[in-house]
């Protein structure tokens, strides 16, 4: 059984910026062993509410993917 607690999993995440109807998306952007990721968005998000999905995914198969996870709304403070 192939497990998505494994060391190979990465993190991805979606970022919806819904007054600018526009997404940023960063696949295997980092190992879910670092418990933590900084991710930059565009200076025109600034002052807006953004909505963030994260998955995890495995490094070595593709079709191995958790379920995403909807965190609420974030100002987004650049």
């Amino acid at each position: 059984m192939i497990s998505l607690r494994l060391p190979l999993t990465r993190l991805t995440v979606l970022v919806y910026n819904p007054v600018k109807d526009d997404f940023v998306r960063a696949r295997n952007i980092a190992a879910r062993s670092l418990e933590t990721y900084t991710m930059h968005l565009p200076a025109e998000y600034s002052g807006d509410i953004v909505h963030i999905y994260v998955a995890f995914n495995s490094a070595t198969d593709q079709l191995l993917v958790s379920k995403s996870r909807y965190q609420l709304g974030f100002k987004c403070n650049i």
